[in-house]
């Protein structure tokens, strides 16, 4: 049987956030690759940067959904 319970407001916001740290892990991978492509180091290392900050974020969530269950 689904679960029936509603969205509370915490739900809404913590999947925002998810969100949000996914694309900000997908706009890092972008840039690292069009910075590989143009050999554009600074580029590339504001991807990675960019891309580390959001897998931080999602490790982040997890941990707090994983204590939260």
């Amino acid at each position: 049987m689904p679960d029936m319970r509603r969205t509370t407001t915490a739900d809404r916001k913590r999947s925002q956030r998810q969100a949000a740290a996914k694309y900000t892990e997908a706009r890092g991978r972008i840039k690292k690759a069009f910075g590989r492509l143009t050999r554009n180091r600074s580029m590339e290392a504001e991807g990675r940067r960019d891309q580390a900050s959001g897998s931080m974020r999602q490790a982040g969530q997890k941990m707090k959904d994983a204590f939260r269950k």
